[in-house]
């Protein structure tokens, strides 16, 4: 993933998955938004990729994202911590179980950051942070985030406001999956015409 020379301080973010067959719409948009701000995003998929941790460090990332959702808490955790080893930085879990669970995945202990609820926004904030250089201290003050301390204090930002007009958000980065030329070859496509639940829990 080369730098970006139209922008030299953008963030160069990689996201982790499992297997490619779980599409995640979510990453496809946050992806496209930070694209279109100037930042350099790259999907690593386990089950595609021989030597997948080494593959990461090649990537020479500044963030690693990885979805955590409800049913793949272990997936996610384990691979946190076995990429906080390879790359020296601290991974960022995000997805469902990020949202709903978030305080059962940072007691855990392996992981120690993640945003809760859509992640767009605190993306687009976590790439213009030094976090890279200075840590996850400087992601205390940003919204949706929930950081669990060096002295074990689990501690959650503010939720920022949902988006109201999506079509302010560019379209989903496919690019992202199709790389992988079964995905790409794929007669079938995942779409959505909204976001969110219907349901008012709670």
């Amino acid at each position: 993933m080369s730098p970006n020379p139209r922008n030299p301080d953008a963030m160069r973010i990689v996201f982790l998955q499992d297997d490619g067959i779980n599409e995640s719409l979510a990453l496809t948009e946050s992806s496209a938004c930070l694209q279109r701000a100037g930042h350099r995003t790259r999907l690593l998929i386990e089950r595609n990729e021989r030597r997948f941790f080494r593959k990461l460090v090649d990537e020479d990332p500044r963030a690693v994202i990885i979805p955590a959702d409800i049913g793949g808490e272990e997936w996610a955790l384990d691979t946190c911590e076995r990429a906080r080893d390879a790359t020296g930085l601290e991974p960022v879990l995000c997805g469902t179980a990020a949202t709903f669970r978030p305080d059962s995945l940072l007691e855990d202990g392996r992981a120690r950051v993640l945003i809760r609820g859509e992640a767009e926004g605190a993306f687009l904030d976590l790439a213009e942070s030094d976090v890279d250089r200075e840590g996850v201290s400087v992601l205390e003050e940003i919204d949706n985030f929930s950081i669990r301390t060096p002295e074990g204090e689990i501690r959650h930002n503010r939720m920022r406001p949902l988006f109201k007009d999506l079509d302010l958000l560019p379209l989903p980065d496919r690019d992202i999956y199709f790389r992988y030329g079964y995905l790409s070859a794929l007669s079938m496509k995942r779409v959505s015409s909204g976001r969110g639940c219907a349901n008012h829990c709670s």
